[in-house]
């Protein structure tokens, strides 16, 4: 079979795209992954806005709203928001500091796939018993106050997401710290890779210990 990606038909590409561990094909699935959950925490958003449009609405139930309010909340910064800057993370910062890709290729695709299989795992919930409605923050007493399985979704979710984060992070750290092109000091670097870099800080600071809250309180 031809390398053109031309003659590779549909099916090929998405297999392509399904094994890739090039960093701009990796951008954009994190782009369309983090669009489609961008989505998804709109549709919530909506669904809540029009609960409180009008006094005494019976829109939802209460309890569907406090599952509304905690996934959107999640899905909008732990699956839109991250994937979106990883997106422009992978699609710009090789470019910026002259590398031919990521410090770990195979770890960077090891991570947007967790990130995603974790975003799916969080919004099984929603057929299997119903949403965490604690909060996007899972409000301690209000986790161990809630009934049902969604608090157990949304631990392991995050935590198999948050992995797909970590390692994203750590990669990007050492790909800006070592594969920097002769003479691109960090004085030099671009400001969206300074951007970048910081968030990467950042991420692989705060991460393990969201997440060891996260296993602390809610399993």
């Amino acid at each position: 079979m031809s390398s053109n990606p031309q003659n590779k038909g549909f099916l090929g590409t998405i297999w392509d795209y399904l094994t890739t561990v090039d960093h701009k094909k990796i951008a954009i699935l994190y782009l369309i992954t983090g669009g489609i959950f961008f989505l998804m925490g709109g549709i919530e958003a909506l669904m809540i806005r029009i609960q409180l449009a009008v006094p005494n609405n019976d829109f939802v139930s209460a309890n569907l709203y406090n599952e509304l309010l905690t996934m959107h909340g999640t899905t909008m910064i732990f699956l839109a928001a991250m994937p979106l800057l990883f997106a422009f993370m992978n699609a710009i910062v090789p470019l910026q500091i002259g590398a031919r890709d990521v410090a770990f290729p195979f770890l960077n695709s090891l991570g947007f796939w967790l990130f995603f299989f974790g975003g799916v795992f969080l919004n099984l919930s929603w057929f299997l018993g119903g949403a965490p409605d604690a909060g996007w923050t899972s409000y301690a007493s209000l986790s161990l106050a809630s009934e049902g399985h969604g608090i157990d979704f949304y631990a392991l979710g995050l935590q198999i997401s948050g992995a797909g984060t970590l390692i994203a992070g750590i990669n990007f750290l050492v790909t800006i710290i070592t594969m920097r092109a002769p003479g691109m000091t960090y004085m030099r670097m671009p400001l969206f890779t300074w951007t970048a870099f910081v968030a990467s800080a950042l991420i692989f600071i705060c991460i393990p210990s969201f997440n060891c809250r996260i296993v602390s309180i809610n399993l």
